[in-house]
């Protein structure tokens, strides 16, 4: 997957010579979570995740397919601060939903992120409902999309080892798709 956005970023599949990149700019995994930095190094392995350059690695997408009831799940999105409201994290959701392998996708945020729920409803994402009890005193919101509801594009694939590009492989019922903006 090799997509560019109309500012300069760069969305393709993460490998393994990104993991550390990723890790620097996720601050649990700096700060040393070991269950974020196995989620990174699985979801690297395991080409989940999606990263989003400009000169360096600005931006990560993790999908989750048939994760939450049979349904793919955005399970997470970060964004260097020096380049959030600059579309990266449109860019890296819209190609993360492009991937997905079931025709809703699901994802949810704490309460307190407005900047997600911002980005979720000007995507038009529908709110799906409210999970109290995860988090003390900020619940979780989860949000859902339909794939038809995202212009589908072409993409290729370029991992960070190789720089070779190649067609992505999908799981959108044999369709190729790319939603940067």
């Amino acid at each position: 997957m090799n997509t560019r956005s109309g500012r300069g970023i760069t969305i393709r599949l993460a490998g393994e010579a990104d993991k550390q990149a990723i890790q620097h700019l996720d601050g649990l995994a700096r700060g040393g979570d070991v269950g974020r930095n196995a989620l990174i190094d699985e979801a690297v392995a395991s080409h989940r995740c999606l990263v989003a350059e400009s000169r360096d690695v600005v931006g990560y997408v993790v999908m989750a397919p048939r994760h939450f009831f049979g349904r793919d799940f955005v399970e997470l999105l970060v964004v260097h601060n020096d380049h959030r409201r600059r579309g990266v994290g449109r860019a890296l959701l819209r190609a993360g939903v492009s991937r997905a392998g079931t025709s809703r996708v699901f994802s949810s945020t704490n309460e307190s992120n407005a900047a997600m729920r911002s980005l979720f409803t000007a995507e038009g994402w529908t709110f799906s409902g409210r999970l109290d009890g995860l988090d003390e005193g900020d619940p979780e919101v989860v949000y859902f999309v339909d794939q038809q509801g995202i212009a589908p594009r072409p993409v290729q694939e370029r991992h960070a080892s190789s720089r070779a590009q190649r067609p992505l492989p999908t799981r959108n019922r044999g369709q190729e798709h790319n939603h940067a903006s």
